[in-house]
């Protein structure tokens, strides 16, 4: 009777302690990520709308907080990722019989030595905005992270090390 019950034991033991299978995305714990304004080399703010910028940037960090890929980081030097603000401007989608905008929003994403300047454009509506924009960059970059995690971690472990 005693094998039985250690048996038992042994069983509902390794069920209590090995959790059910994780999916891919639970796997990825959420990446810190800060966003700012875009510098030049010598950290010169980019010529252009600054207040439209900082509007994006708020939109952005706005969807970060929602997102289930990405979280704040406290400061840029806590952040795997960091991503500028580069831009942002609105020209006319397909015409048609109401009014047709596309937002566009340009950043530049930083994640250790990577670096990759790209724009996520709204869909061609008459009520588009850039927070919509802002919303899509977010679920991109989101789903960036999530494929390259191993990657952007051993890279920012590595920098670590060399200081």
């Amino acid at each position: 009777m005693k094998p039985f019950f250690t048996a038992l034991i042994a069983t509902l033991t390794m069920f209590c302690i090995v959790p059910p299978s994780l999916t891919a995305k639970d796997e990825v714990p959420k990446i810190p990520i800060w966003v700012k304004a875009a510098t030049n080399a010598d950290g010169f703010t980019v010529l252009g709308n600054s207040t439209g910028r900082q509007d994006s940037i708020r939109d952005i960090i706005g969807h970060v907080k929602k997102s289930k890929m990405l979280i704040l980081a406290q400061t840029e030097q806590d952040s795997l990722v960091i991503l500028e603000v580069i831009g942002r401007n609105t020209r006319i989608g397909y015409p048609g019989v109401f009014a047709s905008n596309i937002s566009r929003l340009e950043v530049r994403l930083i994640a250790g030595e990577f670096v990759m300047e790209f724009g996520v454009d709204t869909p061609s509506g008459a009520f588009t905005s850039y927070n919509q924009a802002a919303q899509e960059l977010v679920r991109q970059v989101g789903s960036w992270v999530g494929e390259n995690y191993s990657l952007i971690r051993e890279h920012k472990i590595i920098k670590e090390n060399e200081k």
